[in-house]
């Protein structure tokens, strides 16, 4: 009778211990959901905050004091308003010279008159508000706004709106014959024998890096003479060891060798053929 006394008591044991392990369970599941709400709606409240800040930042920036906003008349054809801000955006340039207060602009009806082409400077205006090169409808237009950014000294790299993190072009050390010498940081190249070779930027030419400056100066003159090309090519038909000059005599001369050799090995066969047809 007490066996089963006992027997019975552990029996109620186990189960209120098997009852509060799932009470614990069920408590630490419920817990864990209500951390996970709290950090889900954290989560909101954060992004909701950056969005918030961002955008206050957006309509703060598009704020600007009346007396910094200027209404231009370009040549007759074109009446646009901008910001003195994005006029003088590119710093050391013409334009951000003439509107930096030090000099008298000339005011017609109202507008400051600008003698200009009127399409291609507004163009450079939205490229100065944007940082983005516009899209040409033809080559007239496309060098008429290369003329207008000329005029005023605009860099392409005036590090204005999307053009913050423009880095400049250099050589890239991966793809440099071996018959050329690159200096540390990647800017200077010469020649150290007399055989050619090609050598890339690091970045391909695009509307983000439109043109690659670069200076020459000869030292030495092999043979009378020394030249100098520069084009377009499309890199993913090259390889690295395709950059020098002596690699495309090998190549040359080993495709002569295994032509020569087809050529030997076919009239073999022809003569052989002929043999035995006699």
């Amino acid at each position: 009778m007490l066996e089963e006394f006992l027997a019975y008591f552990q029996y109620l044991i186990r189960q209120e211990k098997t009852s509060l392990s799932e009470e614990r369970t069920k408590l630490a599941e419920e817990k864990l959901k209500q951390v996970q709400a709290k950090k889900h709606q954290q989560d909101v409240f954060e992004a909701e905050k950056l969005q918030w800040e961002a955008t206050r930042a957006k309509v703060e920036k598009l704020y600007e004091p009346a007396g910094n906003i200027i209404d231009l008349d370009i040549g007759g054809t074109h009446k646009l308003t901008t910001t003195r801000s994005t006029l003088c955006s590119a710093r050391d340039s013409a334009l951000a010279a003439m509107f930096s207060g030090r000099h008298q602009l000339s005011i017609h009806n109202g507008r400051v008159f600008i003698d200009r082409d009127g399409e291609a400077f507004s163009q450079v205006v939205q490229y100065l508000r944007n940082g983005k090169l516009p899209l040409f409808e033809s080559k007239l237009k496309e060098s008429a706004f290369f003329d207008e950014l000329d005029y005023w000294q605009i860099p392409l790299d005036h590090h204005c709106g999307g053009n913050d993190s423009h880095e400049p072009q250099v050589f890239d050390i991966n793809w440099c014959a071996p018959t050329l010498d690159l200096s540390a940081d990647f800017k200077r190249l010469k020649k150290n024998d007399q055989q050619h070779g090609i050598v890339f930027c690091s970045r391909p030419l695009d509307f983000a890096n439109p043109y690659v400056e670069f200076k020459v100066k000869i030292d030495t003159v092999f043979k009378g003479k020394s030249h100098l090309f520069v084009g377009l090519v499309d890199r993913s038909q090259y390889r690295p060891e395709f950059l020098s000059k002596r690699f495309f005599l090998q190549l040359l001369y080993s495709i002569h060798v295994l032509a020569r050799r087809a050529e030997q090995h076919v009239l073999g066969r022809v003569e052989h053929q002929a043999h035995q047809d006699g």
